[in-house]
């Protein structure tokens, strides 16, 4: 199961509000806290944190559309077909392929701010039942 966090507005990105919802949310739902569970979540630290601490066994994806947006504005629009290729793919040979073709600049945002776990598909195939994570809209 995934649990999905759009337009939820804590009314700032601070931790407080995203520890307290997450609180409240494993008390609700204490089974929440494992492997079976994902959460799919733009970059903010405070979601991140709050997550860490109240559901520390789920499994976390990164949006695939927040992460589009950032390698356009980090690396370049010319990036963002190599990220596109590296992302969706299910093999090791193909990832690496398209890693080859990254900027030194897409490589050190990629490796240094995200696991590969949580945003390319060939590294989570069981989560997300295949498919890629994404905003809904």
């Amino acid at each position: 199961m995934v649990m999905l966090l759009e337009r939820w507005d804590p009314r700032n990105e601070a931790d407080e509000p995203w520890i307290d919802f997450f609180g409240e949310l494993v008390s609700l739902y204490p089974t929440m806290n494992s492997s079976e569970y994902a959460l799919l979540a733009d970059m903010q630290k405070g979601i991140s944190k709050a997550q860490k601490l109240k559901l520390p066994n789920m499994c976390r994806t990164i949006c695939y559309e927040h992460m589009k947006l950032n390698v356009a504005k980090i690396a370049g629009t010319a990036m963002l077909q190599v990220f596109e290729k590296a992302a969706y793919a299910t093999r090791p040979d193909v990832f690496d392929k398209a890693m080859e073709k990254a900027t030194p600049k897409l490589t050190k945002y990629l490796t240094d701010t995200y696991p590969f776990c949580e945003w390319a598909k060939l590294f989570r195939p069981h989560f997300m039942r295949g498919k890629m994570a994404s905003s809904v809209r």
